[in-house]
């Protein structure tokens, strides 16, 4: 017996075998490249890791740094015109 991993877009539904083609594929959804997608994600996970330590430890700090993670990833919606919901 063969098995394969396949991806699906998201967004769309859109499928393939690879996955840096997918990666380039979803990204184009949002009119970023591939870097860039990879870099938005790395700023939303920051901005939910941080929202996760304030809400396990809150003081000046972490909600400080909270403050900055969500503030980076607004400022990189705004710059490449991510509309989000």
């Amino acid at each position: 017996m063969k098995q394969y991993t396949m991806y699906v877009c998201d967004t769309c539904g859109y499928e393939s075998k690879n996955a840096e083609e997918m990666k380039e594929h979803e990204a184009a959804h949002f009119k970023l490249t591939a870097e860039e997608a990879k870099q938005y994600e790395e700023l939303k996970a920051s901005a939910a890791y941080m929202g996760y330590v304030v809400s396990r430890t809150k003081n000046e700090e972490t909600e400080q740094k909270f403050d900055e993670a969500i503030q980076d990833l607004l400022n990189f919606e705004k710059e490449h015109g991510i509309l989000t919901h």
